[in-house]
């Protein structure tokens, strides 16, 4: 219950309608900048803006690809067969047109 209403800053919703304003250090306690930092776990979100929690992971020391070869590509693109599929709006644009081309994008 501390971490949801971030040691007491977040007020509970009345049950008679209505929610408190949203106070500038409650929307700020949602980053944690404050005084924990970065960090993994749960992220609550004020209730004026949100009623769903996230997850945050910190990854350290993690080597992170700038460029994706041809076979990552190519790997890719067989793990995204919706991207060969026509959207919806594919079937309402204008007849002389080609449909457009969706791209994979590397990871």
């Amino acid at each position: 219950l501390s971490a949801a209403t971030y040691d007491g800053i977040s007020q509970p919703a009345p049950f008679n309608g209505g929610m408190p304003e949203l106070e500038e250090d409650e929307y700020f306690a949602q980053f944690r900048a404050d005084k924990e930092g970065p960090s993994s776990g749960i992220v609550y979100t004020p209730q004026q803006l949100s009623d769903h929690v996230a997850v945050s992971l910190l990854l350290r020391q993690v080597p992170v690809a700038t460029t994706a070869n041809s076979q990552q590509r190519s790997q890719t693109q067989r793990c995204q067969p919706h991207l060969k599929s026509k959207r919806i709006t594919d079937f309402f644009g204008r007849k002389d047109l080609p449909p457009l081309k969706r791209q994979a994008v590397a990871v």
